[in-house]
């Protein structure tokens, strides 16, 4: 009877180690659980951010294209002016020659 008894005591005492660990092993889970909810959620967070930040990039690429078509118009447009403003320049100059000429003749002539 008393091999019976501290049979019994040893598996009460092994039971009560069982029943801490498990306490332990428990908290530790749900531990663990929290650290993986806040971890999926900074997981899901940056998958926002990284969507946020291609669209940006995206607009940004859109805008260089139209930049980019912006100033190749540009550069024709300031082609085509400065042919524009070479033409009325030389026009200009022979505007210029043809009053100095009659300026002359009519001085001339009016003496």
């Amino acid at each position: 009877m008393l091999g019976i008894k501290h049979d019994l005591e040893l598996t009460e005492q092994s039971r009560g180690r069982l029943e801490d660990e498990l306490g332990h092993l428990s908290r530790d889970r749900s531990d663990l659980l929290d650290q993986l909810n806040a971890m999926i959620r900074q997981k899901n967070s940056l998958a926002e951010e990284a969507v946020k930040l291609q669209r940006d990039l995206e607009r940004q690429a859109d805008t260089a294209v139209q930049t980019s078509k912006d100033m190749e118009k540009l550069s024709k447009e300031k082609a085509e002016l400065s042919v524009c403003f070479t033409a009325a320049e030389r026009e200009n100059r022979q505007l210029g020659e043809v009053t100095c000429f009659l300026y002359f003749v009519t001085n001339c002539f009016n003496k």
